[in-house]
């Protein structure tokens, strides 16, 4: 009976450490503290993990609700010490200033926009990455409320990525709150975290403006946030983008339905000099090879669109123009060549008429206003109309000459009849 008793025992001590490990383990694997409204830790005090996740916002803008590819640029987030003195009251009007943050080193993290998938809507989608700083390794001596400073910067300035930037300033501020352990050992714990935009003094009881920290306007990161009093106080990093459908009609040439006419399309922005990304769709017979990443002042496209065809080009940098032409390539045909653009862009000269294999069409030129959300779907659409010949071709062929010797008769007539009567004149 002993002998089974010890062994329900140490079943049970196993089933225990086993499960204290499982909890470790999870603990672990979730080793960061994620703000809320700014907030981490409650006036309970309890411990927090050394950890902390921040996020980094970029608003997406795209006349579709679709999927665009990413601006190119990277976010480099530095921690540095913040400033000591700062007033801050808690809910129960106890108040403390604040001292300096620690730190063995400097501390930096990055996020990283690559080309890569991102959500786009026509009044904007908020796409979130987050970023973490561990705290573990700073030595606290003393318990108080640490205040640090957030900078962000870019490897690029904003606008080379076609990037407008978010309201307030690219820094954020957060104070540390640290207390004696609770076991009376030397060490020291983290109880909360508060994360805001502005470096004042905070002041967390009812009477200012319910619980929130007056004028400092509490963030999750460089995000967008809410003022006390209820305005949008912090707009995030905005990327607005276009798209334009080029397509292609045939007219009185069935013939030639299935046969594809090369167009150039060619993108210009000179403020745009990183990396961007076009995304694209084909409708109807269309040979046509993905745009690569490429500066938007060098960006271009190389078709071929039968009638009824059409290309789109997603996510094209607001500001960006675009250039389109095409060619003839069917050898002995005459058409005129004429082109329309939706009354939201800016057209140029219209019909040509192609007298030739290798005549080019007149350029479309559509631009659209830098910096704004744009909900147009922009559309260049080209018209091939195959001239018909006369059946009796030779009047259009010698007419201008005929008319020059109808002119010629005329005057001879006219010059003789004068004479004439000059000659009857002089006879009287």
């Amino acid at each position: 009976m002993e002998i089974k008793k010890v062994k329900i025992i140490s079943a049970a001590a196993l089933a225990a450490i086993l499960t204290v490990s499982s909890s470790a383990a999870v603990f672990a694997a979730n080793d960061y503290e994620t703000l809320t409204n700014g907030v981490v830790g409650t006036h309970a005090g309890t411990a927090l993990n050394k950890k902390i996740q921040l996020e980094k916002e970029l608003v997406v803008y795209n006349q579709d609700e679709t999927t665009i590819a990413e601006p190119d640029i990277t976010y480099t987030y530095t921690l540095t010490a913040g400033s000591a003195g700062k007033q801050v009251t808690d809910i129960d009007s106890v108040s403390v200033k604040t001292k300096a943050g620690v730190l063995p080193a400097v501390k930096t993290a990055t996020v990283v926009y690559n080309n890569s998938d991102i959500t786009a809507a026509p009044y904007g989608a908020s796409n979130k990455k987050n970023f973490s700083f561990d705290f573990s390794d700073v030595n606290y001596t003393a318990a108080g409320v640490y205040r640090y400073v957030f900078t962000e910067t870019t490897n690029t300035d904003k606008i080379s990525a076609g990037i407008t930037d978010g309201t307030i300033s690219d820094v954020r501020y957060l104070d540390v709150y640290v207390r004696d352990e609770n076991d009376g050992e030397t060490g020291r714990q983290i109880y909360g975290y508060v994360l805001f935009s502005n470096d004042n003094d905070i002041d967390g009881r009812t009477s200012a403006l319910e619980n929130t920290v007056t004028n400092a306007v509490k963030t999750t990161g460089f995000v967008a946030a809410t003022g006390p009093d209820g305005s949008s106080a912090l707009t995030a990093d905005q990327y607005y983008t276009y798209n334009v459908t080029v397509s292609k009609t045939l007219v009185n040439d069935s013939a030639n339905n299935s046969h594809v006419f090369p167009f150039n399309v060619d993108f210009t922005n000179n403020d745009v000099t990183r990396n961007v990304l076009l995304k694209q769709t084909t409708n109807g017979t269309v040979t046509a090879a993905a745009p690569t990443a490429a500066a938007a002042s060098s960006l271009d496209s190389i078709p071929s669109i039968a009638n009824g065809g059409s290309v789109k080009y997603i996510g094209i940098p607001a500001g960006t123009k675009l250039d389109v032409y095409e060619t003839n390539n069917v050898e002995g045909t005459t058409y005129k060549s004429e082109y329309s653009i939706d009354s939201a862009a800016k057209a140029g000269g219209k019909n040509i008429t192609w007298t030739g294999d290798a005549a080019k069409s007149n350029t479309a030129e559509l631009t659209t206003t830098a910096d704004t959300k744009d909900t147009t779907a922009h559309t260049v659409a080209f018209t091939n109309t195959l001239e018909l010949i006369s059946p009796t071709g030779v009047v259009f062929r010698f007419a201008p000459f005929i008319l020059l010797a109808g002119f010629g008769v005329f005057f001879l007539i006219f010059s003789r009849r004068n004479r004439n009567e000059k000659d009857k004149t002089d006879v009287i």
